[in-house]
């Protein structure tokens, strides 16, 4: 590819897991408990986790889109869709990140349920293209509510598109959001 090309599925790493996508959705818990410290890692659970997130939006493409969604008992979008990662984009999305100050209970199904949302809003004809693809990370120290429901949705909603969902746990015993990121056809980390 010529340097002038842009590159519609440049990959990305974000704590440990790498993807290929034209769509990155990052869904990041921002509940209380995610204000303590991250083990083996300088910061707390929320700064290591905003810090890499704006590492893997400016590591975008301008060809490429993303969108942010935060949750607590509820969950707060960037935008109500994606948008393109300009550098203009890139800017309003750290300082959104950075000023995210809400906080409250870990509700993960609130953040999956806004994710559907705004995957939902790709035109048809941008799903077309061959090189389509969503890439969702989704990011928690707490334990999932529901998990079968967050499970079943997760597999229900990726069956048949193009869109995998990629989970990162700080918590050491969490097995939930493994088997998340197996019905999403993702890959599972633990930061």
């Amino acid at each position: 590819m010529a340097d002038d090309e842009p590159d519609h599925d440049r990959s990305i790493e974000y704590l440990g897991v790498t993807d290929e996508a034209s769509h990155y959705l990052f869904v990041l818990d921002a509940s209380a408990s995610m204000d303590t410290p991250c083990a083996g890692r300088e910061g707390t659970k929320k700064s290591v986790s905003r810090r890499a997130l704006i590492d893997a939006i400016h590591a975008l493409d301008p060809a490429q889109s993303f969108s942010v969604v935060f949750f607590t008992d509820e969950s707060y979008a960037m935008s109500s869709r994606f948008v393109r990662a300009t550098p203009d984009n890139q800017g309003v999305a750290t300082a959104w990140i950075e000023n995210f100050k809400r906080q409250g209970t870990t509700n993960i199904w609130s953040g999956f349920e806004r994710a559907f949302e705004i995957a939902a809003t790709v035109p048809e004809k941008e799903r077309a293209d061959p090189k389509f693809k969503i890439s969702i990370f989704v990011l928690s120290d707490g334990r999932v509510k529901e998990p079968e429901r967050v499970i079943e949705a997760v597999k229900s909603y990726v069956k048949g598109k193009k869109i995998v969902v990629n989970a990162l746990s700080f918590d050491p015993t969490d097995t939930v959001l493994e088997r998340v990121a197996a019905a999403g056809g993702g890959s599972f980390a633990r930061p």
